[in-house]
């Protein structure tokens, strides 16, 4: 069997500040849909609040998975 190539330090640290951001933007979203409930259509809070469980949940899931790059097994 071949192994699986590994990435670098350096593109598994991108991998972590890309996770970081997409985690701070879910919260981003979830206090803009809380600012603007009294303005903001149900739709856009709907969108802004089903946005922040996408990009939160990819952001956990990045950073869950960024060590499995590395592995070569």
């Amino acid at each position: 069997a071949t192994p699986r190539p590994t990435i670098s330090w350096f593109a598994s640290t991108l991998v972590r500040v890309l996770a970081a951001a997409n985690v701070a933007w879910a919260v981003v979203c979830v206090v803009s849909a809380a600012v603007l409930a009294g303005q903001a259509s149900p739709y856009g809070r709907a969108h802004l609040l089903l946005e922040s469980v996408y990009v939160g949940g990819l952001g956990v899931l990045e950073w869950r998975y960024v060590d499995a790059l590395n592995r070569s097994d």
